[in-house]
């Protein structure tokens, strides 16, 4: 599982193929019993922040990410801002399988995506059903992101 949010540096970090859904970000941790308290809590390290709705707000990204962080439910998921934005946050985020390992890309090439087949596409939603993520084949896409090293 890669979880990527913000801006990272390392433009491989960044760049995807994901096949999934984009979904709210309050949506997901809702559906995956996320609290208020539960992001609060997350968020001890960032004393700089008093109001509990910014703080909230600034640190749903991390309580995502301590979810995921055992494994569970075995999925991959993505910020979707522009990464060369000053404001690197979004409402929304990606959740789905990474088609590609995507190690040596080049600016200019041509990638051939293969369709994942009807049984990949029922088994990912399988995996999202198991996450609490109620979605249909038809709802699913694929989401492409390649940020290459000179952009940085």
């Amino acid at each position: 599982m890669k979880v990527r949010t913000g801006f990272v540096s390392n433009s491989s970090s960044q760049s995807f193929i994901i096949r999934g859904i984009e979904i709210n970000k309050k949506t997901l941790a809702k559906l995956w019993g996320i609290t208020k308290e539960d992001i609060v809590a997350s968020a001890k390290y960032n004393n700089s922040i008093e109001d509990e709705k910014e703080l909230v707000q600034s640190n749903l990204d991390r309580a995502l990410m301590d979810e995921l962080s055992d494994n569970k439910y075995k999925l991959d998921v993505s910020d979707v801002s522009n990464v060369f934005d000053n404001d690197c946050s979004s409402d929304t985020c990606l959740v789905g399988e990474e088609l590609d390992k995507h190690g040596d890309w080049q600016d200019g090439e041509i990638f051939k995506i293969p369709r994942p087949s009807h049984e990949q596409d029922i088994n990912l939603v399988e995996k999202l059903k198991k996450a609490n993520i109620e979605t249909t084949e038809d709802k699913l896409d694929t989401y492409v992101r390649y940020v290459s090293n000179d952009n940085f």
